[in-house]
């Protein structure tokens, strides 16, 4: 059978002898003198199976002793008899000395506060009469049937500098605490790990200065803890920022910054700071196999340490309370607890306070703090901020609907309540309506205005293909097949170039004609050369004066594409073809988007594109101008627009009707009383700039034209013209 042992570990601890002699706390006295153990009765569980125990003894063991240090804050004892007899009574093995109170009243009441303890056969680590003693590790050996194991155990404390001008470190001849040096401790770890390979090696840093702040977040901190594991420990168990911080993994070790308070009985100054009143008991469970082998099991138990909160009875966690904490968490005959193995660590989560800035920004209570996007570090810390704070509203939405819906009023008869539930139908997002609810509407044959959304019809083609599925539209955006695809159908496209050019291979044009990539997005690197001396650039609007500049400007931009995350030019492939001109602008270039849903258009947005920027106008499926939430500011509105006529609209729809998609935005040139093939698109730009009303109008298409296009399919519709050019190597023929 295997056999485990367990190691406790819990963070600071003090009876609060100092904290509570104060003006109206005199029950509290009463009880520390009469029992002390019962603030200690709702965790004592967690530690009573334990076969070593170690905490942090954030005290000493001396009677009303006199303050020494001018300027020390809290300066702490404890009753010496008291306190050890709790520290049996609780079967404490061994405790840490390296913080900042062993030293508040000298040197030679921590020598009698050591001489107690060994008395009291409990051992100490990180303080000692000269600075070896302070510095050597707890060691403890596991005595397997088949095998031992050591474990070491190191503690030290990161200060700021006033601690050493109290003289709080030990030297070679002075008694002191142990301080935490990230190259000194690295190199003893180091050597330990080569003497004893097998070993167990455990860091207890004591982060002074860290006081209801997160130490997970330092990054000196974060520095020296992950130096420790480099260097061979495998856990680092952090105390003195009074609560729990963040628990990692790294580099195949465990990494909990801060295990918070065991009991600590001072009135705190959690709520004060906003800082979450939670800390750990960690139980290891240390097993050895049946071949001699031995794994490693943490479990951390979470506690509410803030006594204001508790009343000074430190206890578990509840369910309820779980929830602020964001671990994932298992339960046994203890109570709820985290697991934790050096393999298999939670990854850091946001804290409460963060997620609470989040929501503030959002409903902007606060402003947006830019400060929180200045480095990765920062970045990577909203994100998981963000994530927390969505997952909160979104639970808290979902809750509420939930309550909302099953209230007296909503249940009345229907003909009473109607008007509500349609109310409810445009008001709810999906991702807050459960089956019962969605029941409730469909008996009221209500449409949920948000279930149906252009937006993700886009956005989950998208991802469909990022899976490797093919979406067969996506086939016409490729210029060249686009045209052999256009003269197919019947359908007017631009004369073009039969020859596919390097840019360099390009000779300077007169015009008019268009200078342009085969393949590339954003309208880059299109130029309308309308003579030597004019020159529009598409993409931004500005006019050129000579072939030169249309030559520095696209080298320029290929050089910046070089260092762009999302790449304008796929390929170094250009085309050259004939300049649309419409007679009535002959200076611009106008187009017309038709936004086609298998043979259904229901929006075209018109463009003009001219020296000073682009304009715009939305029609509808009624040539009636439109506001759809996208570009509809003043300055952009193109009031001269025109819209289109209907022999023009039957071509494009009988063109949509040809190719084996639900959607795709059709973009013609306005030339001499005629439209002109420009290209076509499935996914087109701002798809996420229209209003509810529109993103809701064009979903409602997307959805009818996938059944229409279904239904063809089935029926044997063969797409003739799509099939011959795509299911083929393309060859224009010019």
């Amino acid at each position: 059978m295997a056999k485990t042992f367990t190691l406790t570990f819990a963070g600071d601890t003090s009876l609060g002898d100092w904290y509570l002699r104060k003006t109206g706390k005199e029950n509290l006295v009463e009880r520390l003198e009469k029992e002390p153990l019962s603030y200690f009765a709702e965790v004592k569980p967690l530690i009573e199976k334990s076969d070593y125990f170690i905490l942090n003894l954030e005290t000493v063991l001396e009677e009303s002793p006199k303050p020494i240090l001018e300027g020390k804050q809290y300066p702490n004892y404890d009753n010496p008899d008291r306190t050890l007899q709790v520290l049996k009574d609780l079967g404490v093995t061994a405790v840490g000395l390296a913080n900042n109170h062993t030293m508040d009243f000298g040197s030679e009441v921590l020598l009698r506060t050591l001489n107690r303890l060994e008395k009291a056969n409990i051992k100490t680590l990180g303080a000692g009469k000269d600075r070896k003693d302070a510095s050597k590790p707890l060691k403890i050996i596991l005595d397997g049937k088949k095998s031992v194991k050591n474990v070491y155990i190191f503690t030290g404390m990161r200060a700021g500098k006033r601690y050493r001008e109290y003289g709080f470190f030990a030297e070679n001849e002075k008694p002191g605490v142990n301080p935490l040096p990230q190259k000194g401790l690295s190199r003893k770890i180091s050597n330990l790990r080569q003497e004893d390979p097998e070993s167990i090696i455990i860091v207890c840093p004591h982060w002074q200065g860290e006081d209801y702040k997160w130490a997970s977040d330092h990054g000196r901190i974060q520095e020296r803890s992950k130096a420790f594991i480099d260097a061979g420990a495998n856990y680092i168990f952090g105390h003195g920022p009074h609560m729990l911080n963040h628990i990692e993994n790294y580099n195949g070790g465990t990494i909990a910054y801060s295990i918070g308070n065991f009991v600590f009985n001072s009135p705190g100054r959690y709520e004060k700071l906003d800082a979450p009143p939670y800390s750990v008991v960690v139980n290891m469970e240390i097993q050895e196999e049946e071949k001699g082998t031995w794994i490693v099991k943490n479990k951390f138990y979470p506690i509410v340490t803030d006594n204001k909160k508790t009343n000074y009875s430190v206890r578990r966690i509840n369910e309820k309370e779980a929830e602020d904490i964001v671990y994932k968490f298992e339960k046994d005959e203890l109570g709820l607890y985290i697991e934790n193995t050096k393999h298999n660590i939670d990854d850091k989560s946001a804290s409460k306070s963060e997620v609470n800035e989040i929501i503030a920004m959002i409903t902007g209570e606060k402003k947006i703090n830019q400060d929180k996007f200045k480095d990765i570090d920062s970045i990577e810390k909203q994100i998981l901020a963000l994530k927390e704070a969505q997952d909160r509203i979104d639970k808290n939405l979902k809750n509420y609907y939930s309550k909302l819906i099953r209230s007296n009023s909503m249940k009345r008869v229907e003909g009473e309540n109607y008007h509500l539930y349609k109310m409810l139908a445009d008001t709810i997002k999906k991702d807050y309506i459960t089956h019962g609810m969605y029941l409730k509407f469909g008996k009221r044959k209500l449409n949920i205005h948000d279930a149906i959304s252009f937006q993700n019809f886009i956005i989950q083609n998208a991802e469909s293909k990022r899976l490797g599925n093919p979406y067969y539209a996506q086939m016409l955006d490729k210029k060249l097949p686009a045209y052999e695809f256009a003269d197919k159908i019947g359908l007017r496209r631009p004369y073009t170039d039969p020859h596919v050019y390097k840019f360099s291979e390009l000779k300077p044009q007169a015009g008019p004609v268009v200078v342009k990539p085969t393949s590339a997005t954003g309208a880059m690197g299109v130029y309308l050369i309308y003579n030597e001396n004019k020159i529009l650039s598409v993409r931004d609007g500005k006019y050129l004066n000579s072939w030169d500049e249309l030559v520095n400007d696209v080298q320029m931009e290929i050089e910046r594409d070089k260092t762009r995350v999302r790449k304008y030019f796929k390929k170094d492939a250009w085309m050259i073809e004939e300049l649309i001109i419409d007679p009535e602008k002959p200076d611009s270039l106008t187009d017309l988007k038709f936004h086609v849903f298998y043979g259904e258009n229901v929006l075209v947005q018109e463009v003009i594109r001219e020296d000073g920027g682009n304009k715009y106008q939305f029609w509808d499926a009624n040539n009636k101008k439109v506001f759809t939430g996208k570009l509809d500011g003043e300055d952009q509105i193109y009031r001269e627009a025109k819209g289109f006529n209907n022999e023009d609209l039957d071509a494009i729809i009988q063109a949509s009707l040809e190719i084996p998609a639900p959607f795709m935005r059709i973009d013609m040139l306005k030339g001499n009383n005629e439209l002109v093939f420009g290209e076509a698109t499935y996914y087109p730009g701002g798809f996420h700039n229209f209003n509810a009303e529109w993103d809701r109008k064009l979903g409602e298409a997307y959805v009818n034209a996938e059944a229409r296009l279904k239904r063809d399919l089935l029926e044997g519709k063969e797409f003739k013209a799509f099939n011959e050019i795509f299911f083929r190597s393309p060859s224009l023929t010019l």
